[in-house]
């Protein structure tokens, strides 16, 4: 019985502990829309030629690096997105630096 106890002891910790966790994601490819607090960008894959759409939420936390604020992109401006995705999928821009930047 202190077995079982402890696994399940041992179990919820760990499933508390990674509750949390945000996984990151890099992302580099062309802006296809902005709003005040996301971005969609299209990255294709060089080997497969596979397109791949991603929306990544902006706010006052994300660094900006080549322009002051996320509305001053546009359609096709090349940008590196450092993100964080969570536990639902949803990505969260750290950074999004522009390519003229880099």
């Amino acid at each position: 019985m202190k077995k079982l106890q402890m696994v399940l002891v041992i179990l919820l910790a760990a499933f508390v502990v990674f509750q949390g966790t945000a996984f990151a994601a890099l992302i580099r490819g062309k802006v296809v829309s902005v709003t005040t607090n996301s971005l969609t960008i299209s990255e294709t894959d060089k080997s497969s030629e596979i397109e791949k759409i991603s929306n990544v939420t902006v706010d006052t936390t994300t660094t900006m690096l080549g322009v002051a604020a996320v509305t001053d992109l546009k359609a096709g401006d090349e940008v590196l997105v450092d993100a964080e995705q969570d536990a639902t999928g949803a990505l969260k821009a750290v950074s999004v630096k522009t390519a003229s930047s880099e």
